[in-house]
């Protein structure tokens, strides 16, 4: 049996390095295209699922090989080519869409006719008593 501690922590790692991915390629667009227009325009969810399944097929078609690249790179090797990069995404497929205000509720208007009668008042009113809350009156603890 797998320890949940363990799965836990693994899940929680996971989620920073992807977490940390997606900063990362939020930086780069910044770099490229400009903080104001990316922060204005560029919608998380849209990335996250471009990330998704774009990943999963590149893993599919490119084998192991040429990735060894980005790992021999030095940092600033690796910041210029992930700006170069970040410049041929177009922002557009990436695009917010905010939601708009939202419409009050409709105001309650008091109508006569049905006024609105709390349960609790009328159980206080009739002095009605569960018969559970009877027993436990009485002493009686098994309810």
């Amino acid at each position: 049996m797998e320890d949940p501690a363990r799965s836990s922590l693994f899940g929680f790692c996971l989620a920073v390095v992807l977490y940390t991915a997606v900063a990362l390629l939020r930086v780069a667009l910044r770099g490229a295209h400009g903080v104001q227009k990316v922060e204005a325009e560029v919608s998380d969810y849209y990335i996250a699922a471009e990330l998704e399944t774009t990943s999963r097929g590149m893993m599919i078609a490119i084998p192991e090989q040429p990735w060894g690249v980005f790992g021999k790179m030095s940092l600033e090797e690796f910041a210029a080519v992930m700006l170069f990069l970040a410049g041929k995404v177009q922002l557009r497929q990436f695009k917010k869409h905010p939601r708009g205000p939202k419409k009050p509720p409709p105001k309650r208007e008091f109508d006569p006719k049905h006024p609105h009668v709390s349960t609790f008042r009328l159980l206080q009113t009739r002095k009605l008593i569960s018969p559970a809350n009877q027993l436990r009156k009485r002493g009686n603890t098994r309810v």
